[in-house]
């Protein structure tokens, strides 16, 4: 490279970092928009609008909660990937679109390590199977053997292609040898809508108040949920199954690390808080938060826990 080459090549990389730099002085100058990838009315949505309202108290900007489903995350994760590095457009999604959908879908239009700044995991929504008031069973063993009994009979809904709840689903009939159904919805709101009106046997969903008074089998996390105290979980009831709906706030790619900063900061905060600690007596969810690089790690692991899974489901989408 010729000397004038250099020359220019260094003022252009200076010009980019005043200007990333003026961008964060600035920052936040108008509404910021929290994407969260299901619809309205599912456990992303709940902590999302709490979430938007307690960061606009922190950051003094208003962040409205733009609901993107459809396509298990992949469509409001697409439009972030693509958006500008600004921080004015955040996500918050499961693991599936930041990870492992890389081996789920043939072409995804965005990279899901590369494209995404990660700011914080917020937590996990442990996860449950509801049954229909019309099956004639009550716990998560006679389901197993009601499901045997019935091979290729019993629909299981999730929320959607390749989402975490679909793996859930495929997880168990492989652990219990039963063979299922799968229902797939855009989001987890309208398979347990269609459980409690009879029209599909069961659904996995994340746990929220308003599932409470369902027929709850059982649920998938390390101990008995505080709101649900008579409901075990699935280890309890010979099923060797963890799983959580572990939701995570990204921004693009190349956003400049004082926002990303700001926001971890702004995040920390709130989840430390008397509020943020509450989501588990409201929602069952269990609060993580750490550092941006914690939630990097975090959704390597995952992505390395449930592709084989994936795998072995021969569970693709389009």
């Amino acid at each position: 490279m010729t000397a004038p080459s250099l020359l220019l090549s260094a003022a252009l990389s200076a010009t980019l970092a005043l200007a990333g730099s003026a961008t964060a002085q600035s920052w936040p100058n108008r509404p910021i928009t929290m994407i969260a990838t299901f619809p309205a009315g599912g456990p992303t949505d709940a902590v999302a609008r709490v979430l938007a309202a307690e960061l606009s108290d922190r950051l003094k900007q208003r962040v409205i909660v733009e609901n993107r489903g459809g396509a298990g995350g992949t469509i409001g994760a697409a439009t972030v990937a693509t958006s500008l590095p600004d921080g004015h457009t955040l996500l918050l999604t499961s693991t599936g679109p930041l990870g492992y959908y890389r081996v789920l879908y043939k072409s995804l239009g965005y990279d899901p390590v590369k494209d995404f700044a990660p700011v914080a995991l917020i937590g996990t929504v442990p996860q449950m199977i509801i049954a229909s008031p019309k099956l004639p069973v009550k716990t998560l063993r006679e389901f197993i053997a009601h499901a045997k009994a019935n091979p290729g009979k019993v629909n299981i809904g999730d929320s959607g292609v390749g989402t975490t709840l679909h793996i859930l689903a495929a997880q168990l009939a492989f652990l219990t040898s039963i063979e299922i159904q799968h229902v797939h919805y855009r989001g987890a709101a309208g398979s347990v809508a269609d459980v409690m009106g009879g029209q599909i046997e069961a659904a996995l969903s994340g746990f929220t108040p308003a599932f409470a008074n369902t027929k709850v089998l059982g649920v998938t996390w390390t101990n008995r949920l505080k709101v649900l105290p008579e409901v075990p979980t699935f280890r309890e009831e010979g099923v060797d199954i963890i799983s959580g709906l572990s939701l995570t706030l990204v921004a693009p790619a190349k956003t400049p690390p004082e926002i990303i900063a700001r926001l971890n900061a702004a995040t920390s905060d709130f989840l430390k808080s008397e509020r943020g600690q509450s989501f588990e007596k409201n929602y069952s969810f269990i609060v993580a938060g750490g550092t941006p690089e914690a939630a990097r790690d975090f959704l390597a692991g995952e992505t390395a826990r449930l592709e084989p899974v994936i795998r072995r489901a021969k569970i693709t989408a389009e």
